[in-house]
């Protein structure tokens, strides 16, 4: 082989590795020779030069017009004629076409050079790089980051990241800055002034242990803790985040978030609150059953017992008398029970109104130590009761004026060992009324007195001592006092040391008191004879109150429904009716109105006769018709009063 032939073996080998290099080449490459054809194209250009067979060996600005439109194809072509000619490379980034074969916007950032080929003469070698995956990852991060704000944002979430090493704090969003109350201006507070200057002192311990863990990698950070803000309120908030590596010197960092949890802490302790109070309602709930469940027993064992009494020994008068007078005793103490129940629910559904009128105290002191004489004495209690010379007037409801002074006095003797002192003293403070209920009793422990007027609270009763009763008498108190404009308050040196009740009123300004009581009718204790419907389903109630009625005099019928009602009325044709409300099937309301439709009932007295006595029970049955509302158990003398007075003046209730 001659040199000459050697010469040309090198140059064509040399040729083909420079060839080989450009095609292997996983960039962006392609060569345009000193013919300017397209020469060679990397396989990393295959996706530009997709069609790249038939192009290569073309003219380049043949190719460059097929590909890319002008002003594009012309600018390129003569770019690369410059640097073919001159030498002087060119580079053109983010440059943005749109390719003719396909149709696509693309981007790239491309740059041209002139070098020398294995043959000597000059070519032009471009080097691309495609910026549409680039700009396509671009976007989709600005999506991604664009998403994360809204999301923070919406979650009102702060973004944070701490270096420990340098203590400097990065705040990625302004809601850090919202939560601490500072102005965006102030530069990030870092972990030392945080702990000092903002987090609640109580609370330092437990971020601290789990800073302290998170730095030893034992767990993420998370902390709940309560923060002091610069204009004083304090602001519950939730940390949270994470360690990554810095360096490969084992730097850290943290990246984690804050919020404001102040609502959801709030909610979270009215919620708390509120299951504490519902358990405590829950066990007084029981317990008052309870009580009801043993107060309703004692009174029916003495009357089980009298009852039997009455069997065995009818003929003997003193014993037949005992066993009545303690069957009326304890029946009279069921229905007080009852009433209670009644009167605490009505004034919590807010459906009592006091019927307000002048009046002196002095009888109304009378009439509740009267109520409550009996009892006292059974006791042995001394009681000593000092008033006013001088007239008190009052604007107020007598009987439920009454009604609290008798609680009060009960409330002393039940809680007074046998042989005790109560007193009940009232004077005057300008316009002021202060009664004074003390008793020498068992007291009132120092962390019962601000419970003494909750619903079914009783004193002792936790030590296992029973005083009977329901434990409502002194929140009806406390209540009708209320209504009255007034106050009353609880006082005690502690156990065993008695206890005090003041009770304070305002008094009238106006002095005399009105007398509106109508005057006596005459002979109105003449026995007039009625004729009587009973209607009621209960056959035993029925049928006791018709003997009852019989033997005072009285023409009674009873039914036991209704239908029977309506078509016995019709032939008897009565002067009062005894209509209870709750009969099965047709109600007491649907026969009163029927019965009002009709010639009989038109002329009769309805009075309903009922277990049901709140505000609206004798709304609706005055709806209804009838002419009057008892509640049971009615008492005969109660119910003879009231068919007198409907024949004689205006209908009325209990």
């Amino acid at each position: 082989m001659t040199s000459l032939d050697a010469d040309a073996v090198a140059r064509r080998t040399d040729r083909d590795a420079f060839r080989s290099l450009i095609r292997s080449n996983p960039f962006g490459v392609y060569l345009v020779d000193a013919d300017f054809r397209l020469s060679e194209v990397s396989l990393g250009a295959q996706k530009v030069f997709a069609t790249v067979h038939p192009l290569l060996g073309r003219d380049f600005e043949e190719v460059l017009r097929i590909l890319w439109p002008d002003p594009f194809a012309s600018d390129a072509l003569g770019r690369f004629r410059h640097t073919l000619a001159t030498g002087e490379p060119y580079s053109a980034p983010s440059t943005v076409e749109q390719r003719k074969d396909i149709g696509d916007v693309e981007a790239y950032d491309w740059r041209i050079e002139r070098l020398t080929l294995p043959d000597g003469r000059y070519g032009v070698i471009c080097y691309f790089y495609d910026l549409s995956e680039r700009q396509s990852w671009e976007k989709a991060l600005k999506e991604g980051e664009k998403r994360l704000r809204l999301a923070t944002d919406a979650a009102q979430l702060g973004i944070w990241s701490w270096d420990p090493t340098t203590d400097q704090v990065q705040w990625e969003n302004d809601r850090p800055y919202e939560i601490l109350g500072i102005s965006r201006t102030d530069p990030p507070i870092g972990a030392a002034r945080f702990t000092t200057d903002y987090l609640h002192p109580e609370d330092l311990p437990a971020f601290q242990e789990q800073r302290d863990r998170a730095l030893r990698r034992e767990s993420r950070f998370h902390f709940e803790g309560r923060i002091r803000r610069p204009d004083g309120e304090v602001r519950w908030i939730e940390l949270t985040g994470a360690t990554e590596p810095v360096d490969e010197q084992a730097s850290i960092r943290f990246i984690g978030t804050i919020q404001d949890i102040t609502a959801r802490k709030t909610a979270e302790e009215r919620l708390h609150t509120l299951a504490a109070d519902l358990s405590m309602a829950d066990r007084r709930k029981n317990e008052f059953l309870a009580t009801l469940a043993h107060e309703l027993r004692n009174p029916l064992a003495p009357i089980t017992n009298s009852i039997a009494l009455l069997r065995l020994a009818a003929a003997d008068p003193v014993l037949s008398g005992k066993a009545l007078a303690t069957m009326e005793r304890q029946v009279g103490h069921m229905v007080r029970l009852i009433e209670d129940l009644l009167d605490l629910s009505r004034i919590t559904n807010d459906k009592l109104e006091l019927k307000r009128e002048r009046v002196e105290l002095a009888p109304i002191i009378r009439q509740a130590v009267e109520t409550c004489r009996g009892d006292l004495a059974k006791a042995g209690h001394a009681l000593t009761v000092s008033l006013a010379s001088e007239p008190i007037i009052l604007d107020a409801d007598p009987l439920r004026l009454s009604q609290v002074f008798a609680n009060l006095l009960n409330n002393a003797g039940k809680y007074t060992e046998p042989g005790g002192r109560i007193s009940l003293s009232a004077e005057r403070d300008d316009d002021v009324l202060t009664v004074r209920v003390r008793d020498t009793g068992i007291g009132i422990p120092a962390d019962m007195l601000s419970h003494v007027f909750e619903m079914f609270a009783q004193v002792d009763a936790a030590r296992g001592r029973s005083h009977g009763g329901l434990g409502i008498g002194l929140s009806l108190v406390q209540r009708l006092v209320r209504m009255h404009g007034g106050t009353v308050t609880a006082h005690s040196e502690g156990a065993g040391h008695g206890s005090e009740f003041v009770v304070r009123l305002p008094l009238s300004v106006e002095p005399g008191i009105r007398d509106d009581a109508p005057p006596p009718e005459a002979g109105a204790d003449t026995f007039v004879r009625r004729r009587m419907l009973i209607v009621e389903d209960c056959r035993e109630n029925a049928d006791t109150l018709e003997a009852l009625l019989r033997r005072i005099g009285h023409e009674v019928h009873a039914v036991y429904d209704g239908t029977d009602a309506i078509q016995r009325a019709r032939v008897v044709r009565p002067d009062v009716i005894l209509l209870d409300i709750g009969l099965p099937g047709l109600d007491g309301h649907a026969v009163c109105r029927a019965l009002r439709q009709e010639a009989c009932g038109r002329r009769a007295k309805i009075v309903a006769v009922t277990g049901w006595g709140q505000d609206e029970d004798r709304q609706r049955s005055t709806a209804a018709g009838f002419d009057a509302h008892l509640v049971k158990p009615v008492e005969l003398p109660a119910l003879t009063a009231l068919v007198q007075l409907l024949f004689t003046g205006a209908a009325t209730g209990d």
